[in-house]
């Protein structure tokens, strides 16, 4: 398994380090050391080369990184044979859990407090991997990290909640009309009984950007980019700054002590045969791990770009208000309140009254809000490891400044 590991820009080497993983499943995780909240940021110049840049928007600057190309066969990691490949989260959870606690030892991080990310498959993800991190240490001192909070961005946590979420989600903005939100509807009851029933297999064909359910929105109002509903008709350049990435790092490779296997940079960059493995798999739920982290005592944060339309942020508080852990009693019963940065509105969220749980929905942002929006992400993350996310200062009434 292929690690990018990112010491604290303030030198501090008891910082928190943070785990980044991104979603598909098969796509690399190693993408963001050079965009978002790594500690470079590439683009192409203007003649086609690369140009890169140390990054203001880092979330490196006082915390460690830590990027992990997962499932095994993404990215720069590898498999020897065909039965190296995870089948289920649980096995790819396992295999994460058995790198972490080594890296986080050969670096002398083991006590130093972490925090698990993941965005779109990555959020779901997460509350896997730090359940399973907890049961390794559990099982076996010597393995124990100490884990102390999660972060589900756009999280693909409970896929029933999300194929149920898309007719209201387009017809509440305008997309399709009444009578295409019905026949939407009959599609998400055909996909939400396949995955009730364990028939998670057949049910992918609901759950893809292909799927019939989407599938039939583009029909009816000809929406070609599910990322950023912003651009919900222009030709997909929605992942184009990960392109770019992909192409840098392809590029670096021979830098790199990760020999001459190709680094996939169509599509994403995502690994098809690690996503195959594990397409049974995507419409499984991790929602009872968030509760049981919640009720562990472990910190979550749960944000959502506003402009997402492949996991709605209807979706999301719909499996997050079903959780039964009691931090999200008193999430339920708080107002959302208004969150500004210098200035200007960026988000909304809400937090219950320990600041165990928090929502953050970020404006202006699609589902890679930390991509979209990495100022605002900053400031969230910042906020949420110091654990004040959902405290106003005293000089900010009503509302928070972030900044």
């Amino acid at each position: 398994m292929f690690y990018w590991l990112a010491e604290a820009r303030d030198g501090n080497r008891s910082a928190p380090v943070i785990v980044w993983l991104m979603g598909g499943p098969g796509a690399p995780s190693s993408v963001y050391f050079v965009q978002a909240m790594g500690p470079l940021r590439v683009t192409y110049g203007g003649h086609g080369e690369f140009s890169q840049e140390m990054n203001p928007d880092t979330w490196n600057e006082h915390y460690a990184m830590l990027y992990l190309d997962q499932p095994l066969g993404t990215g720069f990691s590898f498999v020897e044979h065909s039965g190296g490949f995870a089948k289920t989260d649980e096995e790819a959870a396992g295999h994460l859990a058995t790198a972490i606690p080594t890296i986080l030892e050969k670096y002398g991080k083991k006590k130093n407090d972490l925090y698990v990310f993941g965005v779109s498959y990555g959020g779901k993800m997460a509350p896997l991997l730090a359940q399973t991190l907890l049961l390794v240490g559990k099982k076996d001192s010597s393995r124990a990290v100490n884990l102390k909070g999660i972060g589900i961005g756009n999280g693909l946590v409970d896929p029933i909640s999300t194929v149920r979420s898309y007719s209201f989600h387009y017809h509440a903005r305008g997309f399709i009309d009444g009578a295409v939100a019905d026949e939407v509807k009959k599609l998400e009851g055909e996909a939400a009984l396949m995955i009730s029933s364990g028939d998670t297999c057949r049910a992918l064909k609901y759950l893809d950007e292909k799927g019939q359910i989407l599938k039939k929105i583009h029909e009816a109002s000809d929406v070609v980019n599910w990322y950023d509903l912003r651009e919900a008709f222009s030709p997909v350049q929605y992942f184009s700054p990960i392109t770019a990435a992909l192409y840098y790092l392809q590029h670096i490779q021979k830098l790199l002590p990760v020999g001459p296997r190709p680094f996939p940079v169509e599509k994403g960059g995502l690994n098809y045969t690690a996503y195959g493995k594990l397409k049974c798999a995507i419409a499984r739920s991790s929602k009872p791990q968030v509760d049981a982290l919640l009720q562990a005592g472990i910190r979550v944060l749960i944000y959502n770009g506003a402009d997402d339309g492949m996991v709605p942020v209807a979706s999301t508080r719909g499996w997050l208000k079903s959780l039964s852990a009691h931090a999200n009693v008193g999430l339920q019963k708080s107002h959302q309140q208004i969150w500004k940065l210098d200035g200007k509105v960026v988000g909304y969220w809400r937090a219950d009254p320990t600041d165990q749980l928090s929502e953050v929905l970020i404006l202006h942002a699609g589902h890679m809000a930390v991509k979209d929006q990495p100022a605002v992400a900053k400031a969230m993350v910042e906020r949420f490891l110091e654990g004040n996310l959902g405290k106003e200062d005293a000089d900010e009434q009503p509302e928070l400044e972030l900044g």
